[in-house]
């Protein structure tokens, strides 16, 4: 009598080798999508707390032009022996006097000056503080240069532009320069671009 003949069950069978590589095939397929959704959400995440860092340096920048700004004084200045108004401006710098805020100087008139200044990793926007003695004159033994501090970087883009009247009875309008002697401008616009970033503007008005 012959032996019959049957079939083993599967779990004493084992896998066949198509099955165990289609297990691997799928064992990698879900570490991949698994690696790339991490990913995924760390460049999310990196470049959501980049904008918010550069949300935050904007907020700060304008925060501090609009409160010096909102002191600024119209004072002739005299640059070693030369009368010139406190404030002149075009499109890439501007000067101004004010007092210094609490957290920036120990009282007294300050010079601000305001340029743009060119890179290799893209425009600046700078602030330099300078104390100025005697009212308002500032010569080697009269005034005391501060560090400089970089409102912006990384800028592609920027221009800066002046709202007011140029003369006595004209109509105020924007323009890339400021130099009259006896009023400030009502407004400066700071537009700028950032790497990557949306076009911004600064609007910041003065105390006139």
């Amino acid at each position: 009598m012959l032996p019959c003949s049957r079939k083993l069950p599967r779990a004493v069978r084992g896998f066949t080798l198509v099955e165990v590589l289609v297990a691997f095939v799928l064992i990698a397929l879900s570490l991949l999508i698994l690696f790339s959704a991490l990913h995924t959400v760390s460049r999310a995440w990196e470049g959501a707390e980049s904008r918010l860092l550069a949300s935050e340096r904007t907020f700060s920048t304008y925060d501090v032009l609009s409160r010096l700004l909102g002191r600024s004084q119209s004072v002739a200045l005299d640059l070693d022996g030369v009368k010139t108004p406190s404030f002149v401006g075009d499109s890439h710098s501007f000067r101004f006097a004010a007092p210094a805020l609490q957290q920036l100087g120990f009282g007294g008139l300050y010079r601000f000056d305001i340029r743009v200044e060119e890179t290799r990793a893209g425009r600046k926007l700078i602030l330099r503080m300078t104390q100025l003695f005697g009212g308002g004159s500032q010569s080697d033994d009269s005034a005391s240069e501060l560090k400089e501090t970089v409102l912006l970087d990384h800028l592609q883009l920027i221009g800066i532009a002046y709202w007011g009247r140029r003369e006595q009875g004209q109509v105020a309008s924007w323009g890339d320069e400021w130099q009259e002697e006896e009023r400030l401008p009502e407004a400066v616009r700071i537009e700028f671009v950032e790497r990557d970033r949306s076009p911004m503007v600064l609007l910041v008005r003065l105390n006139g």
